[in-house]
């Protein structure tokens, strides 16, 4: 159960940082150069579609997994394991740097959101290819 609980969040905040950083970067950037007035409602409505977007990504992820026969701990493979521990890593970094972010420390964000990015990124394709293999 902790094995799909953490996929479901690994995949929820790949969900989330991609639609972020799309928004932010190809989106807001342009937009609020040319109606910088209206720059915080914009950032608003963004941001909830985002929202909307992740509960979406994540609901059909699970779908997806009720199909998946996943292992039991105790059965899982090596890249199973090194899957489910980069996701693990994951978390730390994401947990350190929001503490860090919320203190007024986070000059680079954009950094650790990338790292963070990468981390979710490779644990769920190694923890889905571990899945997929399991179920075969």
């Amino acid at each position: 159960m902790l094995y799909r609980l953490n996929f479901l969040l690994a995949c929820g905040a790949l969900a989330g940082i991609a639609l972020y950083l799309l928004a932010r970067y190809l989106i807001y950037a342009p937009l609020a150069a040319v109606l910088p007035e209206s720059g915080s409602y914009l950032a608003g409505g963004l941001l909830l579609i985002c929202l909307m977007l992740t509960v979406l990504i994540v609901a059909a992820v699970q779908g997806r997994l009720e199909a998946l026969r996943l292992g039991r701990a105790d059965t899982m493979r090596p890249l199973g394991i090194a899957g489910q521990a980069m996701i693990a890593i994951g978390h730390l970094v994401a947990l350190f740097s929001a503490h860090r972010l919320l203190q007024g420390l986070g000059e680079q964000w954009a950094g650790v959101l990338g790292l963070v990015f990468l981390l979710y990124l490779g644990g769920t394709a190694a923890a889905f290819t571990d899945m997929r293999r399991s179920a075969t």
